[in-house]
């Protein structure tokens, strides 16, 4: 039975995973959401996984409810990929339990005691603390490197499982507490394992970036193409214009070369003529501005100029 001060450890311990695993996996996935209800969450999380410690229930499946919860709050609060989601928050579990059997069995060492694995005992419940702390520290230093734009994440994660690896390696070799060879097996293999999924985690987060690069970079190339089009058809409608202004300016100097002055001016005439009925509405009192105003309402309602 467990005693007051151990429940409420547990509560603080399993808030505080649950949290942390719930701001790695919407740190890594760069999603954006409402904290303070994820926090309320995490915290009735915390209480309901507390009140089944109090039962005799395996760890294993405490550990697959705390996950469940975590996947469930990342979706509907976050609208996070369950897939990635579940990979993030499987591992770090892994890296959370083999701290706590690195640090629980280290204590045991120190101390010559193997009364802390006992998950049940004030020692294994210290060297679940120590691991708490370390974990906030960790959760402080990433906070920090985002702020001065820093990516410190990734060599983090990787120095903790290294560290890791090597720590299970370690204990390995001692003598004092009573640790089976398959158990210290168990847990090398695990911190091997939490290498792998965080060297294959960083390679797909590197691939779908040049993903999105390769993607913006073909958006870039059509829209350059749609301005080549663009810059294109403008010249040529300047080329066509200033042909017709030619032609214009040599009708109208023949015209006047023979005295013709009354074709010339009724030539002139028909050229304003169309300009005038897209002017004849002032809109701001600035003429070319008015005059590019009225020329849009007129397409609009199917009016076309033709200077000829």
């Amino acid at each position: 039975m467990m005693t007051w001060y151990q429940i409420l450890s547990f509560f603080f311990t399993n808030g505080l995973r649950i949290f942390l695993g719930l701001y790695l996996v919407i740190t890594l996935q760069q999603l954006a959401g409402n904290r303070k209800k994820a926090s309320v969450i995490s915290v009735c999380a915390a209480a309901f996984i507390t009140v089944l410690s109090c039962f005799p229930i395996q760890q294993f499946y405490m550990t697959g409810i705390e996950i469940i919860f975590v996947i469930l709050i990342a979706y509907y609060l976050y609208a996070a990929q369950p897939r990635v989601s579940l990979f993030l928050i499987f591992f770090y579990e892994a890296t959370v339990a083999l701290w706590e059997f690195i640090l629980s069995a280290g204590l045991g060492d120190i101390f010559q005691s193997d009364r802390f694995l006992d998950m049940r005992s004030n020692g294994y419940i210290a060297a679940v603390w120590i691991v708490r702390l370390f974990m906030l520290g960790i959760a402080f230093l990433t906070v920090k490197s985002h702020k001065r734009n820093e990516n410190l994440s990734p060599r983090i994660i990787a120095g903790i499982a290294i560290a890791g690896m090597l720590g299970a390696v370690l204990l390995s070799g001692q003598n004092t507490v009573s640790i089976s060879d398959d158990q210290l097996t168990t847990w090398i293999i695990f911190s091997m394992l939490i290498l792998v999924a965080i060297l294959f985690f960083n390679l797909n987060r590197q691939y779908e970036m040049e993903k999105k690069i390769m993607l913006l970079e073909k958006e870039k190339n059509a829209l350059l193409e749609h301005d080549y089009q663009t810059l294109k058809n403008v010249y040529a409608a300047n080329a066509k214009l200033f042909h017709d202004f030619q032609n214009h300016i040599d009708v109208v100097y023949h015209y006047l070369l023979k005295n013709h002055t009354t074709e010339a001016a009724h030539y002139i005439e028909n050229l304003r003529f169309p300009i005038q009925e897209l002017t004849q509405t002032a809109w701001v009192g600035d003429e070319a501005v008015d005059y590019l105003i009225n020329s849009k309402i007129a397409l609009f309602n199917g009016i076309t100029i033709h200077i000829c």
